[in-house]
């Protein structure tokens, strides 16, 4: 019961957590940095989840991004994208971890988090329709404007938008 409201708002977090009690996994970070870095990780494979296939080079991507953001070992950041990305099948809610997203980030932050989702996208070598509408609707709950989204896109190069 303890764990049913991280369970219900970020099941990411929660399983991370779960993780980290278990001594599976060693995070040195304050639990805000954690929370974040589980939003975090929840969007991106929401994003790379979009064309129902998450490629190998997405993986890889978003452990690199992880570990250099939150400078954490490839283990742990290689879990997390496992976590994000099995449970993003079990219909992980955008809304709820987008508007979690905005309540911890700075607008700085968001914006550079929306390149972030382009970027992505873009791995498998094209931004679809779908990965587009996908970032667009994380953006407006994120509260960025239709400038920084399109700045955002704008971002990847012309060849894979």
């Amino acid at each position: 019961e303890r764990y049913l409201d991280d369970f219900i708002e970020n099941r990411i977090y929660y399983h991370v957590r779960r993780q980290m009690e278990n001594g599976e996994l060693d995070l040195d970070l304050p639990e805000a940095d954690i929370r974040k870095l589980c939003l975090t990780g929840g969007l991106l494979a929401r994003v790379a989840h979009v064309d129902h296939d998450v490629t190998q080079a997405e993986k890889d991507w978003m452990t690199k991004t992880l570990q250099e953001k939150w400078q954490i070992n490839q283990q742990a950041a290689d879990l997390i994208v496992d976590i994000a990305t099995t449970d993003i099948a079990d219909a992980v809610e955008y809304y709820r971890l987008s508007r979690r997203f905005f309540e911890c980030t700075t607008e700085m932050e968001r914006i550079k988090f929306t390149e972030a989702l382009f970027t992505i996208a873009a791995q498998d070598g094209q931004v679809s329709y779908e990965e587009t509408e996908e970032i667009r609707t994380i953006a407006y709950v994120l509260k960025l404007t239709h400038k920084q989204f399109i700045d955002a896109k704008l971002s990847i190069p012309r060849e894979q938008r």
